[in-house]
């Protein structure tokens, strides 16, 4: 779905529908490899896991909204959408992101519902943070 375009350091520019992205996560499921850390999964760069969430800031906003594609290259499924807040501060406190706006996308019919991205706690008040797809 995405071509890649070039990469500068350690961030990988991509062509979707020609418009530019900037990669800032991805999670390569099949290795069984998971992030260890709430750090890891904030930044990191190595085979099956890459991300650079902790860089997303108010200059990456589009009209004052953050716009992400996830791409599931094994399924060929993809979903478009903007939410306005960094997912990285929003906690979910309700079913959708703040601001979510489903794009394009092709999702299957009777495939679970998306939200947008947000941090949820689990388990005991506060101990475990994860950040998920809704």
């Amino acid at each position: 779905m995405f071509t890649k375009i070039e990469r500068i350091g350690y961030y990988d520019i991509l062509l979707y529908k020609n418009e530019f992205w900037l990669k800032v996560f991805y999670h390569d499921h099949s290795a069984k490899v998971c992030f260890t850390s709430e750090a890891e999964a904030k930044h990191c760069n190595s085979t099956y896991k890459y991300s650079i969430l902790d860089e997303i800031g108010p200059r990456m906003k589009t009209n004052k909204r953050y716009e992400f594609l996830m791409d599931f290259p094994h399924d060929n499924v993809y979903v478009q959408w903007v939410q306005n807040k960094n997912p990285l501060i929003e906690v979910n406190g309700n079913i959708n992101a703040d601001g979510f706006i489903k794009g394009d996308n092709n999702l299957p019919p009777g495939s679970q519902e998306f939200h947008g991205l947000t941090q949820s706690i689990h388990g005991e008040k506060g101990k475990e943070r994860g950040y998920h797809i809704y």
